[in-house]
């Protein structure tokens, strides 16, 4: 299952902002000898960091053509290399990607996408994947893929659906082992941008595609089309399907798309990329099955292809990146207090190539809980740290009952002194991750100065000091050189 953005809003007493101008700086490049085409980030090897699949195509008999490469993270926040395996030997090659446990032993496996197939390749016990995968036969050309739970019966499936064919079909995978395969209609269309979500929160997930390069109409709808197929509460099937057109342009194609909740109301939006506009259906509050007819249009950058949604600097708000197809570029759209997404930020990352959807994510990728950009194309996958300059000054925060407290040194190494106005029983220290994770607690019996010693990867954090009747929470910056 792709990423989809819900904000985290931490269960603290004190709510405060964070503003920062979002930056990110080349952190590595990992290149694969031959066509990069997309990639997954995921844990694999279950050691709680992020890894990297990368999955190539073809560069006129480069030494890797048509293989996928394995990265593993350790824990000096770098990919070392582990295994290439050839997946294929059709042109052009994987045309998406995308992870699961599709054997139901607690290890992901990947599936991948390319020509008339998909293929299936599990993870050992051992954390490495094996070189035989098994292959299913799909139809026409297999073109946008994800896993996940499509029936409500805990086990991980796989949605495929086919360039310029009218087949979206479903693997259901058995308790006994393998799939059992059905087949939805969908419109005819080219390239196509699938993900399961549970997109009217029913507790049941669903399919969202969009269908760029329409070679016809379907049932009235024309080239800018997108679709969501719900899942049947009793049947478990996908027997309600609407479709969404951009009814606000003309001549254009739609292209990729993104989900998250845009405007913090606890309702999944889309995002969409067209030929040269960025377009936001809002999910309507009054019937969650339905979206605004009228998209929201954003204003115009550089030819937008794949695109994400992301809290990149921590407030609180998700943020739309697009990548700019074949100009090295992408932008980046932050919403204001209302959450209106005004204008964007162009960004230069380097080579200029074209990114399909599964070439672009944001995950954490060194271990500091902030979230970080990877690209994939041209020959191979760059990932980019979120250097983001978060506020982490010391200037008193809002606080309960009038507690206060003075925190030093800020930003930390690997210790901070707590000095507290007055004395205090029964005290109780917490530090927070931005994803609402507790890294550290420790409670004190009495005290007015306390020294809290901790080995904690670089990032910002929430410093978190209570006793019975007070609660205190600063920012808290950790900076390891």
């Amino acid at each position: 299952m792709k990423q989809t953005v819900l904000i985290l809003i931490l269960n603290l007493s004190v709510i405060y902002s964070l503003f920062a101008q979002i930056s990110f700086d080349l952190l590595e490049y990992k290149d694969i000898e031959t066509s990069a085409e997309v990639h997954v980030t995921e844990d694999f090897n279950n050691d709680g960091l992020i890894d990297l699949l990368v999955v190539g195509g073809y560069d006129f008999g480069a030494p890797n053509d048509y293989t996928f490469t394995y990265f593993i993270q350790n824990k000096d926040s770098q990919l070392d290399s582990m295994v290439s395996i050839t997946y294929c030997n059709s042109y052009p090659g994987a045309t998406s990607i995308a992870s699961g446990d599709l054997n139901n032993d607690g290890w992901l496996d990947v599936v991948i996408a390319y020509d008339d197939s998909i293929s299936v390749y599990y993870q050992s016990n051992t954390g490495l994947f094996t070189k035989e995968c098994t292959k299913y036969y799909n139809g026409v050309r297999a073109y946008g893929i994800d896993c996940g739970d499509l029936n409500n019966d805990g086990l991980d499936d796989i949605a495929v659906t086919n360039f310029n064919d009218v087949n979206l079909k479903v693997y259901y995978q058995l308790s006994s082992g393998g799939f059992d395969i059905e087949t939805y209609n969908k419109p005819i269309s080219g390239q196509n941008d699938l993900e399961i979500v549970d997109i009217n929160n029913d507790g049941l997930n669903d399919l969202v595609m969009s269908t760029s390069n329409s070679m016809v109409g379907y049932e009235g709808y024309d080239l800018y089309t997108f679709c969501i197929y719900l899942q049947d509460e009793q049947t478990n099937q996908f027997t309600y399907l609407t479709y969404y057109d951009i009814k606000n342009t003309q001549f254009n194609r739609l292209g990729y798309m993104a989900i998250g909740d845009l405007n913090n109301d606890g309702l999944l939006d889309i995002a969409v990329t067209t030929s040269f506009d960025v377009y936001i259906f809002y999910q309507d509050e009054t019937n969650p099955d339905l979206f605004d007819t009228w998209a929201v249009e954003l204003n115009k950058c550089t030819n937008p292809s794949a695109i994400v949604i992301a809290d990149l600097n921590n407030d609180g708000k998700a943020e739309i990146l697009v990548q700019n197809d074949g100009y090295g570029s992408f932008s980046i759209y932050e919403s204001d207090s209302l959450f209106q997404f005004e204008d964007y930020i162009g960004y230069k990352i380097g080579p200029s190539y074209s990114v399909l959807p599964d070439g672009l994510s944001v995950r954490d990728m060194d271990g500091d809980s902030i979230p970080d950009l990877v690209t994939t194309g041209g020959q191979g996958t760059a990932i980019y740290k979120n250097t983001t300059m978060l506020d982490i000054s010391i200037d008193e925060l809002p606080k309960d009952n009038g507690s206060t407290l003075v925190i030093n040194p800020n930003p930390a190494n690997n210790y901070i002194n707590i000095e507290l106005k007055d004395s205090h029983a029964n005290i109780k220290v917490e530090i927070i991750n931005m994803v609402g994770t507790t890294v550290l607690e420790q409670s004190f019996n009495s005290s007015q100065l306390i020294t809290l010693n901790f080995n904690l990867p670089d990032g910002l954090y929430f410093l978190s000091v209570s006793d019975a009747n007070n609660i205190s929470v600063r920012k808290v910056y950790i900076r390891n050189n």
